[in-house]
């Protein structure tokens, strides 16, 4: 059974408070984890958007977006480690999607490890292809990159998708 169907999420702006939280769940996503100072930088940045979903009042996950001249860059999607397998990613990409349109963007890029075959078929499901790769872009270990990229986000009948994957979820 999905999370989403079991506890309440609530999805919210992330804010300075949430920065503990999101550092602990980084720590124990990432080989190479943002620092505090990252995040309260993007946080200060006019043209970067970040989303926590919260259960119970606890942070379990959390998503972020840099934009610019129509177009979007996924910046980190994380889930904690215990609240994973549980619709959670879906449902953060989903948010950060739906923000995307919102905003009048009408593509977006990401990268993800090559290896990453569960994150792959998450940003797949959603439209993305893979464009290009980034050599050795990763380190601990050292791995390739994908970069994908979802064009046409601003098409009537994506938003209409994302609707029902939502509705999948909740």
């Amino acid at each position: 059974m999905k999370l989403a169907r079991e506890k309440k999420v609530n999805l919210e702006p992330m804010k300075i408070d949430d920065l503990a939280e999101v550092i602990a769940i980084e720590n124990q996503v990432f080989t190479v984890p943002w620092s505090y100072n990252i995040f309260l930088d993007e946080l200060t940045q006019e043209n970067r958007v970040y989303f926590v979903a919260r259960v119970d009042k606890k942070i379990v996950g959390y998503v972020g977006l840099f934009f610019f001249s129509g177009e979007g860059h996924i910046t980190t999607l994380a889930v904690d480690p215990l609240f994973q397998r549980r619709g959670l990613a879906r449902l953060l990409l989903i948010k950060i999607l739906t923000e995307a349109i919102e905003r009048g963007l009408f593509q977006l890029s990401l990268e993800v490890r090559a290896s990453n075959i569960v994150a792959r078929h998450l940003y797949e499901k959603f439209g993305f292809e893979v464009a290009y790769v980034r050599q050795g872009y990763y380190t601990k270990p050292v791995e390739d990159a994908l970069v994908m990229i979802l064009k046409n986000l601003n098409d009537p009948e994506y938003k209409k998708r994302l609707i029902k994957w939502q509705e999948e979820i909740l």
